[in-house]
């Protein structure tokens, strides 16, 4: 049920997600560019959630001598327009992350911009990370933490900055990269305001009871999002 909701959710939010990922394309190049700083060849690269393939036509320009290069998310409708921006060699499939066998491969390169929050078991979802990357293999990802957000009268489950730096600590990852990236965005109305939300598909909600209403009456959007790259040691 966890998954079918969120689906849904983004399946609802293909034909617009492109126009309102402001943040998401900000956060996925600058976990490139950190990416880059590490001095990486990945052959085998994959990436868990990868919407519309934006990102993923980024990542592929500036590691392009992978051998093999997967391209996973949960929602068809957003992997449809995947389709029209990847090349051939790059896999598409659809498959939720948390339940992936990997194909049973071993991974270089484990990338996942703003999507491993929808995990219902982060930990676990790292570990089994950890199994299928080689030795010296790298995990890059961004997720939103404990002050996204923040304007909404209900708030959303995000973990604290340290509390994913444990996650990595304990599934055996060696951290080359941890920060914090802080914006704000502003908006002529509360619908404007939750329409951004929606419009990329991030308006689901593990409680439905919990409706998303901006407290304030200014009509921001505080993001508060970690940037983190470990190492399989």
């Amino acid at each position: 049920m966890h998954y079918q909701k969120i689906k849904e959710c983004f399946n609802k939010a293909y034909a617009t997600y492109d126009d309102y990922a402001v943040i998401q394309k900000k956060i996925g190049n600058k976990l490139i560019e950190l990416l880059v700083n590490t001095k990486q060849s990945p052959k085998n690269i994959i990436d868990l959630g990868c919407g519309t393939g934006f990102i993923t036509n980024h990542i592929a320009s500036v590691f392009n001598g992978f051998e093999k290069f997967y391209a996973i998310d949960i929602a068809n409708q957003m992997l449809e327009k995947a389709k029209e921006k990847l090349e051939e060699n790059i896999v598409i499939k659809e498959h939720s992350f948390d339940e992936i066998d990997f194909f049973n491969e071993e991974f270089d390169l484990v990338f996942a911009n703003m999507s491993l929050q929808w995990s219902e078991n982060l930990e676990a979802t790292i570990k089994h990370i950890h199994e299928n990357l080689k030795s010296g293999g790298i995990l890059a990802f961004s997720l939103p933490l404990l002050g996204t957000f923040e304007e909404l009268r209900n708030k959303l489950d995000m973990l604290e900055f340290n509390s994913v730096l444990h996650l990595l600590e304990v599934s055996n990852f060696q951290i080359l990269e941890s920060s914090i990236y802080h914006e704000k965005l502003y908006f002529p109305s509360m619908f404007s305001a939750l329409q951004s939300i929606k419009k990329v598909g991030a308006n689901f909600c593990k409680d439905r009871n919990k409706s998303l209403i901006i407290k304030y009456d200014n009509f921001s959007l505080t993001y508060k999002i970690g940037i983190f790259i470990g190492r399989k040691m």
